[in-house]
């Protein structure tokens, strides 16, 4: 026996006498014919009709709905953004330095900054007296592997973006002109951030 083309809509139509007379005489024949599968969709429109005619839909009752809505909630909010600041730990130019002579920069220097639960270890070296080149990684206060952060971002003071180039756990930012930045690490969705990161100076 082949499968009924019969589609739910022309049924639907055919039940609400929305049809013109020769296609409703076409449907007749075919149910007089014993289609069995659309006998069987007939009845369901029928009982999916009388249901919104008469009001007789069940309402769920109040402890399933919130306990729905709770699930949703848990599924679908989007959770809250943790922003952490680190403060400036250690500065290598705070440390006793040979006096330089005038306007020459020192081979490198090395600072670090902390949360609570988060170091961001920086190096900079100068590559000329307005340029530097920048690498950085991020350590779990308690020492052990770098974390894999999902991206990082330097921002200067007039919003441009300097790029950065990942490097196994670290990053690394070639011929970063002198001033003042702010560096974005995105880790879990959570934003772990240096601001007025001073560079070249």
């Amino acid at each position: 026996m082949s499968k009924c083309r019969m589609d739910l809509n022309s049924l639907a139509d055919y039940l609400d006498k929305k049809m013109g007379e020769s296609d409703s005489a076409r449907i007749e024949t075919h149910l007089a014919a014993g289609c069995e599968s659309c006998a069987s969709q007939i009845q369901w429109i029928n009982r999916v009709s009388s249901a919104f005619i008469f009001g007789d839909v069940s309402h769920a009752p109040v402890l399933q709905i919130d306990k729905a809505v709770s699930i949703f909630r848990d599924l679908y909010t989007k959770p809250v953004q943790i922003n952490w600041l680190a403060q400036l730990v250690y500065d290598s130019l705070s440390s006793l330095q040979p006096i330089m002579a005038r306007g020459e920069r020192s081979a490198s220097r090395h600072r670090l900054y902390q949360t609570e639960n988060f170091e961001i270890d920086l190096w900079e070296d100068p590559i000329s007296q307005q340029e530097s080149y920048l690498i950085g990684q991020v350590i779990p206060v308690n020492g052990s592997d770098p974390i894999h952060w999902d991206s990082v971002q330097l921002f200067c003071r007039d919003g441009n973006e300097i790029s950065l180039v990942q490097e196994g756990s670290e990053f690394h930012a070639s011929a970063v002109p002198s001033g003042n930045y702010r560096l974005s690490i995105m880790i879990s969705g959570n934003i772990l951030k240096v601001e007025n990161l001073a560079l070249g100076a």
